[in-house]
């Protein structure tokens, strides 16, 4: 099935969705604990060693790029 995460991407793409990143009064806010962050690079580290070509982008204003850009891809 294709995904609907990215407009002219979805039959090329992996999307992966985090459910949260709102305050009690609805307001943006990292709300992840810090197992969601671990098992978040967990995956994005399996998923660069599967797709050693991919790009990683758009992770959201919730989540820093510094950790992913240092994923080892072999």
């Amino acid at each position: 099935m294709i995904g609907a995460h990215a407009n002219h991407y979805n039959a090329h793409s992996i999307g992966i969705c985090y459910e949260g990143s709102l305050d009690a009064n609805g307001n943006p806010a990292d709300t992840r604990t810090e197992a969601q962050k671990r098992n978040m690079l967990e995956l994005l580290k399996s998923l660069c060693l599967d797709y050693p070509d991919a790009e990683v982008t758009s992770p959201g204003w919730a989540f820093s790029f510094k950790p992913i850009k240092n994923i080892k891809r072999n």
